[in-house]
Parts: structure tokens; sequence; C-alpha cells
């Protein structure tokens, strides 16, 4: 192969070195030279065998300027799977054809994936997969779990879960890098990572691993030290829990104009009673749904040029206030073969706690505030945003997976989750109402009970016997029920006094904040209701009984988780 990037160069530089044929050598290289790059066939084959599909990125590099001769064209040539090599039109565009070619290649590999490691770790990074432990249990109850029409196998499939993850992953890589590139058309604004969040993140997933969660982490650049936390009042002076402003200190709205006219025209800076604001609503309807949407635009346009591959992908994004969902539709020969959602929340991040600890290790969660307005609270609308927990969640859960009693809990959940699923699948192939309990309460009031189950039974209680995940979930059937006659859900994070004993140093507000009911938005008929199909349908189909506790360590969870929902008062 041969170099001439001008004509009248005439020094030259002989190479016989693989490195050079990865990109970052080839972008390195010295400008106004020839260069004869002393690269055989058999050589480049061998870098195929090593490398694979990779290899295609450079391939598109020395193309712009290598000349290939007959016989090493001849072993480059089926490995570019590209069908309109010349309909690229810019050399970004060549970058995305290298980057989908590899995110394809990553899913063609899938299909030989058959197990997935079961482990305990914590890994903030990765999809957890589930572990389900059922311990010391009651055969005949446990069996009719296992039977039952609306539980049965509570776990994803190995092969199914690291396929759905891959997939997931490679798709949100290339939403990622577009999203980051669009980012430039708004000054200052920087899309920094992708965080995985909800069951797929902390190892509750249940049947099928087709919903995924992520926070799309950003920051606008030169505001980072502007940008504040500033809680939001009610009447009285007290604080409202998990919502918020970010206020702008310090700055006028003159100098954002002339440092982001971008920005500013769109409405993202927002004048409210004297001060300025950062507005969620904005920055969600006008700012990141149009990047996605472009993204998604681009990237399927760009998969359109590709050969035919055994597996392929089609995207589009879903309506789905106030998420931004992305659906994707895996094709194999022609044929769907399965269908995942991701749902994305803009966030930005706050600080990083540093007081809080659980089990005498400390968390150092980020505090996120993210894109999902309320209506409910005395402010402007498209100023107030979302305090997440999700990272005191996560490690709460991870630590979880570590701890063979824990697991007796959130394989509990999980059996009712699997419940629900299967409840509100069986109603609507069936074309029924689904029972008013399934109907009422939300993934995210599960595993809020789900973590008093936890407070109570390994840390306020740790002497009380559990033997396994049926004696788990009659410890977590008596909390929901409590909840349902009393119509309070207390959340675990807000305004709540337990968390402190759980979690030392977290940061609290008493005596100024509003306690935070998750029931709240529910009228009380339909709490009545859901109580009423808790006692008629999830208790018999799961083999258990209602009636008198007569089990006195069961007694005494449920008197102290009584005692304090019932304190709970606003």
């Amino acid at each position: 192969m041969y170099r001439q990037t001008k004509a009248h160069s005439k020094k030259y530089a002989m190479v016989d070195d693989l490195s050079l044929i990865y990109p970052e050598s080839i972008r390195s290289m010295q400008t106004g030279y020839w260069y004869r790059i002393n690269i055989n066939a058999n050589r480049i084959l061998k870098v195929l065998k090593i490398h694979g599909q990779q290899f295609v990125s450079v391939i598109l590099e020395l193309r712009k300027a290598y000349w290939f001769s007959p016989e090493v064209q001849a072993v480059i040539s089926p490995h570019i799977k590209y069908t309109n090599m010349a309909s690229l039109q810019s050399t970004g565009e060549e970058k995305m054809f290298v980057d989908i070619s590899q995110a394809m290649e990553r899913i063609q590999l899938t299909q030989t994936v058959s197990s997935l490691t079961d482990t305990a770790c914590c890994n903030p990074d990765k999809w957890q997969k589930p572990i389900t432990e059922f311990g010391q249990c009651d055969p005949e109850l446990l069996g009719t779990i296992l039977r039952s029409d609306f539980v049965g196998d509570i776990d994803c499939g190995s092969a199914d879960w690291t396929d759905s993850c891959q997939v997931v992953d490679a798709v949100m890589d290339l939403i990622l890098k577009q999203l980051q590139e669009l980012a430039g058309k708004y000054e200052g604004l920087c899309i920094k990572e992708y965080i995985r969040q909800g069951s797929a993140r902390e190892g509750l997933k249940v049947i099928n691993a087709n919903e995924f969660d992520m926070l799309l982490e950003f920051h606008i650049e030169g505001l980072d030290d502007v940008i504040d936390y500033a809680s939001i009042t009610n009447s009285a002076g007290r604080s409202i829990p998990g919502s918020c402003n970010l206020k702008m200190n310090g700055v006028r709205f003159e100098k954002l104009q002339k440092m982001f006219p971008t920005l500013t025209r769109e409405g993202v800076f927002v004048r409210y009673r004297n001060g300025l604001y950062l507005s969620s609503k904005i920055l969600h309807e006008r700012i990141f749904e149009s990047m996605v949407d472009t993204a998604i635009n681009q990237i399927s346009l760009t998969m359109g040029k590709l050969s035919s591959f055994s597996r392929r992908l089609q995207l589009k994004r879903k309506i789905n206030p106030p998420s931004i969902n992305v659906n994707i539709k895996v094709v194999c020969d022609g044929q769907p073969t399965k269908e995942i959602d991701v749902d994305l929340v803009p966030a930005y991040r706050l600080r990083e706690d540093k007081t809080t600890r659980y089990e005498e290790r400390f968390l150092n969660c980020p505090i996120h505030a993210v894109c999902k307005w309320v209506t409910q609270v005395e402010s402007a609308e498209r100023i107030v945003w979302d305090l997440k927990t999700l990272g005191y969640e996560k490690h709460i859960l991870d630590v979880a997976r570590e701890n063979r009693r824990k697991l007796f809990i959130l394989t509990a959940l999980r059996i009712v989750k699997t419940y629900f699923v299967r409840r509100s699948k069986y109603a609507k192939i069936s074309g029924v109402a689904p029972p008013q309990l399934v109907t009422v309460l939300k993934s995210y009031q599960l595993k809020q009970i789900a973590f008093y189950a936890l407070y109570y039974l390994c840390h306020r209680f740790p002497d009380i016997p559990l033997k396994g995940a049926t004696e788990a979930l009659a410890y977590y059937l008596e909390l929901l029920d409590i909840t349902l006659v009393s119509k309070r859900l207390p959340h675990f994070f807000y305004g709540c006094s337990i968390v402190n004993k759980m979690l030392p140093g977290f940061p609290q507000n008493f005596g100024f904040q509003l306690r935070y009911n998750l029931f709240q938005t529910i009228d009380d008929e339909s709490l009545s209701r859901a109580r009423q199909s808790l006692c008629d349908d999830l208790i018999p189909d799961l083999g258990f009984k209602f009636g008198v506790v007569l089990n006195v360590s069961r007694s005494r969870v449920r008197d102290s988780f009584l005692s304090f929902v019932q304190s709970q008062t606003v």
C-alpha cells in the first residue's frame, strides 16, 4: 500500500509494524510524506482473525488515503459488511457506520451465549442478573406458588437475560455517542454518560428481560458552580420531599443570554419570583426529546445501508411521558424475535453524599435531580425537578445480594412482582379486568415495602428466625396489608425516621419536611378495594390463609410497623 499526501513531497518512510493498522496510530501519522506500508494479505488476514469486525474501522481509515493491491482487496472485501459505502456523505457518517457495524457484530454473538455467571458481587456499572434464593420453605406452600398459573417460574432465562443486556448496551452506546455530538449545538450542554437503573440494575427483574431504565447524566459547562439545589416549600414553610428547584445564584440573565444563546432561546433559563432557575420541562421536551429523536433517526438511516446480518435492529421512540422511551425490535432473518423498551430520564448530578453509611460502609452515593416534573407541588411546574434516592436503593439491594437472609426477602418481592405481571397478562388475554390490587399498586411501591421488610427483619429484629422465602413472603404480605388498611405507605427515604436507623448520616430535614405518602394520589375507595383484592385474590392464589396472626415473631413485626405507619400522619 502507498500513501501520498503532497505531490511535491520527496521524503519516504518504510513502516513494517502491525500497530500502524490501528486508527489511533493512523491519525497520529505525520502529513507531507510518502509511506510504503509493508503489510501483505496474510498479515492482514491474521489481524482479521484476531480482531474480527473491529478491523472494519481500520479499513475505513485506510481507504481514505491508501491504495490496496488486488491481493489485499480480496482478503478484506468479505469482511466489509456494507452495501452502500459510496452513499456515505461525510467522515462523521463513516464513523457512525463503523460504530453501528461493531454494534451489530456484538449482537450477533449473543446467539451463542447460553449462560451468565450468577454472582452476588456488587458491580455499579453492570446489569444485575436476579438471584433467586428459596431456602428452607414449606414444601406444600412453595409447590403451590411454583405451580400457580399466576407465579410459576419467576426467573428470566439466562440466554434471554444475557442477550437483552447486550442488545440494550450496544444500542445505548450508539445513542450516547450521537447525543454527545448533538449536544454540541447547545452551548455548554454536555452529556456525560448513561447510568443503569431500575429492576434490571437492582437484580429484581422477573420473567422477561424486556424493560430497562437509564439516567442520562448531563451538566452545563460554566454553570456547575452556579446551579444549586433549592427546596420547595408550601404556604406553611415546610419543604416538600422528593421535589426541588435548580436555582442559579450569582449570575444575571443577560450573561446567560450571551454565554448560552441557544439554550436561552429554547427557554431553559426561567425567571421566577426574583430568581433564575433551570427548567426541567423545557430541557426534557425541547432539548432531550429532540436530540433522542434525531439520534434514532440518524442511526436508523445508517443501519439501512448495512447489508443483511442474520439479526437486525429496528428503533423508534414511543410516547411515554415523562420518560423518553426507546423501543428496540430485534429481527432475525426477517422475523421479529424480541422487543425491548428502554426508558431514558435526563438527570442533573447535584452532589455526592459523603456522610451516609450502611453496615459501616460509606456509600458515596451520587444525588441526581431528574427531569420528571410533577404538578402537585406549589411551584411553577416547568422548574420542578424530581430528587432521586436511586443511589441508596441500589447500594442496599447490592449488599442484599451478598446475604442469604436478605435474598429471601428479595425473592419474596419478586414472587409478588411476578404475580402482578402474570395476573395483568391473564386479564388482558381473557378480556377481563385485573384484580384491583394489581391495578392500583405500582412496582416502585412494592419495592418500598421490601425496604421496610429488610429493615425490620435484618436490622430492627435480626434475632427473628427466617428460614426461607415463603416465611419472608408472609412478613411481606403483613406489611402490605397494614399499608392498605392504614391507607398510607410512607416513603422509606423521605420524612421517615426509620431511614436514619438503617442509614446513619442520611440527610434529613425533620420538623420542616412534609412526610411523603406514596398512596397520596390514590383515593380511599381504590385502596379499600385493593385491600379486599389482597384478601380475595393474591393471598389465596399464593396458598396462604388470611386470619389472626398467631406467630409471635410476626406479631412483633406487625405491631411495630403498624405503630410506625400510624405515627406518620401529616
